[in-house]
């Protein structure tokens, strides 16, 4: 199992409440969501789906991925 933290914006706390991954566990201060999946592939393209007001804090492996795909979109869209 991989856990995975992921830090969300202020303004989409209380639609990523509503709109929950499945393997969510918890919530710490109130922006940090922590979920449990077999695999990155489960959540990664939700996680997209937040835009940037999805940091994922752990693993750094996924964190490393996130960032990658980004600046591959912003050299897409320049």
């Amino acid at each position: 199992m991989i856990e995975i933290k992921i830090r969300f914006a202020a303004g989409v706390v209380r639609w990523v409440r509503e709109r929950q991954h499945y393997g969510f566990q918890s919530e710490e201060n109130n922006a940090v969501m922590i979920y449990h999946v077999e695999d990155v592939s489960e959540i990664r393209a939700w996680i997209l789906s937040w835009g940037d007001a999805a940091e994922v804090l752990s693993p750094k492996e996924l964190r490393k991925s996130m960032r990658e795909t980004a600046l591959k979109l912003a050299n897409m869209l320049t």
